[in-house]
């Protein structure tokens, strides 16, 4: 059974069943780009691909399956902020870049 896109981005707390979602169909479901989730697990000492499940990922990087919903939940808001500013005027500008 395949997620419906939400594009909400992650939940505070994974939801039942994440865990046999590889991570590509994580980052779709959530509108994560694929590419900058690898990144930010990577930045934390985690090699992943994206068709690995998450308690492969966590078990090459000594971690816990939640600790990676974690990290991908700060990517998200991380991406979030680059893409967001306030005018002078006190409104929020956002910025659309499109990833290749």
């Amino acid at each position: 059974m395949l997620a419906q896109r939400t594009g909400l981005g992650l939940p505070e707390k994974p939801p039942a069943g994440r865990g046999q979602r590889a991570l590509a169909e994580t980052c779709s479901t959530y509108n994560l780009p694929l590419q900058k989730a690898i990144e930010a697990l990577a930045d934390r000492g985690i090699p992943a691909i994206g068709d690995q499940m998450p308690k492969a990922i966590a078990a090459t990087g000594k971690r816990h399956p939640q600790d990676l919903h974690e990290i991908l939940r700060a990517s998200q808001r991380d991406r979030r902020k680059e893409h967001s500013s306030m005018t002078d005027d006190g409104q929020i500008a956002i910025r659309l870049r499109v990833a290749t």
